[in-house]
């Protein structure tokens, strides 16, 4: 069975990263030390809260490394090859898979007052939202192939001493994106197999189309916060992260090369390349603090932060070119979008820090991370669920100018079984039997909004670690 006239896109997957709460993917915690709390004084809050860093007494810079280790665990449900559906009985079994993904975070910033009690300036370098996962392994076909993602951070920061209790903070991120995405496409789904490929469901080979896409994008971000000192031992703080964003659009619009791979009549394959585009949308985010000390050397804090995950529910891939355009395949080929069905998230987190007055300090912070994504959309690019992140972390003076750190995170989450997957790709073929206007049919908004994928039931693991090395530099 052929269909040309009706081309259908799907997608399958990516995902991001940052170190929010309830973040699906990671670094966690910055570099590995900081809790990343409104009300922490240090110089990583150019990145939390601009405001703290005027509680700074001297010149400070610090350099945080971080390796990071993520195990993910993926079994997918047994379907039939009839329907993609899930079905104890049917016919595709799918073998445990066990995916891993290192990363090495990295955070590097600097702060002066230029010896004044009013003003304090700030620099600093990390990369916040990043992924790598690599795989081609069958039983994550169509929702997980390659990907390398990453947006660099240069952020100045300014805090301003309005009142001997106040501090108000602004601060201004350049972003670099970069992006490197490889999707796959059943093109049983879109009705236009070659005659020699069998038509069945989760079929690959020659029924498998492949789509690259790689851009790069440069845009900026802005954040702000203040601490308040409610009382010698008691204080306030918040802070707000925009967007990623251009001057003139709200998205990340990542320009370079695209390309599909796919199976002529003939059964050879050929690749057609051009230009590709990729839009998506990082949240932003707001947290609100509240620090304690009840005794000389114990202090806690109290935080609650919100991120608008809501905002990355979906990614958008346009390729566009002569030799595509010249080619058979219509603008539902060209335009593909990936749902990923993603809700806001707000994540509770407490932490407890010593401080005696030999400058030693050690610290330990839990944060609770409510599921970003949906069960029902929860799939190989997006593994989520209640999280429990633990960070213990703890500081040694040298000298008088040098302190060494060293921390080590874990991230659980709780194993999670989907039974009713979101995706339904049977929603591709409804549509092209249904010969009415798109606009008129449910099943087609939902297949050309990147729904009528295979199901992606099964069972979800994962676990994070995250160690944390780092030097502080006073002078």
């Amino acid at each position: 069975m052929k269909r040309s006239g009706l081309a259908i896109p799907f997608l399958l997957l990516l995902a991001l990263a940052g170190p929010a709460a309830a973040d699906p993917f990671g670094p966690r915690f910055i570099g590995g030390l900081d809790p990343g709390i409104p009300t922490h004084v240090s110089p990583t809050g150019i990145y939390t809260n601009p405001a703290v860093i005027g509680r700074l007494r001297t010149n400070t810079g610090v350099f945080h490394i971080s390796p990071m280790f993520q195990s993910l665990d993926i079994d997918r449900a047994t379907i039939s090859s009839a329907t993609g559906l899930p079905d104890p009985q049917g016919d595709l079994n799918f073998r445990n898979v066990e995916l891993n993904q290192n990363l090495l975070d990295f955070f590097a910033g600097f702060t002066t007052n230029f010896g004044m009690d009013r003003i304090t300036l700030g620099l600093a370098v990390f990369a916040p939202h990043r992924q790598e996962l690599h795989t081609t392994h069958p039983a994550l076909r169509y929702h997980l192939r390659d990907r390398s993602i990453a947006n660099y951070f240069i952020t100045p920061a300014l805090s301003v001493k309005l009142h001997r209790k106040f501090h108000a903070g602004f601060g201004l991120s350049y972003t670099f994106s970069t992006f490197d995405v490889t999707i796959l496409r059943d093109r049983y789904l879109r009705g236009d197999l070659p005659a020699t490929v069998p038509e069945r469901f989760e079929n690959g080979g020659d029924g498998d189309e492949r789509v690259h896409v790689a851009g790069t994008d440069n845009n900026f971000g802005f954040h702000f916060g203040f601490l308040w000192m409610l009382d010698r031992d008691l204080f306030l703080g918040g802070s707000y992260r925009s967007k990623i964003r251009a001057l003139d659009y709200t998205q990340i619009k990542a320009d370079g090369e695209g390309s599909i791979t796919r199976a002529d009549d003939d059964g050879v394959m050929t690749t057609l390349s051009g230009n590709g585009k990729i839009v998506t949308t990082f949240p932003d985010t707001a947290n609100l603090g509240l620090l304690r000390r009840f005794t000389r050397d114990w202090w806690f804090d109290a935080t609650l932060t919100w991120t608008r995950w809501e905002s990355h529910k979906s990614w958008k891939y346009y390729l566009s070119g002569r030799e595509l355009a010249n080619s058979s395949l219509t603008n539902w080929d060209l335009n593909i979008t990936e749902y990923r069905g993603w809700q806001d998230t707000f994540s509770p987190q407490v932490t407890a820090f010593y401080r005696p007055v030999t400058g030693f300090e050690a610290l330990i912070s839990l944060r609770y991370g409510m599921p970003a994504v949906p069960e029902k959309w929860v799939s190989a690019a997006a593994v989520d669920n209640h999280t429990i992140e633990a960070l213990f972390s703890v500081s040694y003076p040298i000298t008088d100018f040098l302190t060494a750190r060293l921390g080590y995170a874990l991230e659980y989450m709780i194993p999670l079984t989907v039974d009713s997957s979101g995706y339904d790709p049977s929603l591709a073929r409804a549509c092209l039997d249904s010969h009415i206007d798109v606009v008129w049919s449910e099943a087609c908004r939902d297949t050309y909004g990147g729904r009528a994928l295979p199901t992606a039931a099964g069972t979800y693991r994962k676990i994070t670690h995250q160690i944390g090395l780092g030097l502080e530099f006073k002078f």
